[in-house]
């Protein structure tokens, strides 16, 4: 999984973890899967962490991250993000087809 925000002691704590659903499949527990990089991980799920109103942490299960993006200020950073997601998972797939 991955993690990325702001871990703060006030009330300004944001954290997301990004979950890919790979992760979450039965596998093998003799083998060692291959390291990926977010990009490559394919298709994810969100749970958002911050403050309530009261101070009280709470989880959102969030399935895009388009709202991390929007808290920031950053939405066009979103599509590209995205893009170059979708591209360097094409590729990936591409490369393993080819070793077969």
């Amino acid at each position: 999984f991955f993690v990325e925000g702001t871990l703060s002691y006030a009330d300004k704590t944001n954290i997301w973890v990004s979950i890919p659903l790979n992760n979450i499949q039965r596998k093998d527990g003799q083998i060692v899967p291959e390291k990926q990089g977010y990009g490559e991980s394919g298709a994810k799920v969100y749970v958002e962490v911050s403050p309530d109103d009261k101070g009280k942490t709470k989880f959102k299960f969030r399935l895009r991250k388009k709202k991390f993006y929007e808290q920031r200020g950053i939405e066009e950073q979103y599509k590209q993000d995205k893009k170059r997601d979708r591209l360097l998972r094409k590729k990936r797939r591409k490369e393993k087809r080819e070793k077969k």
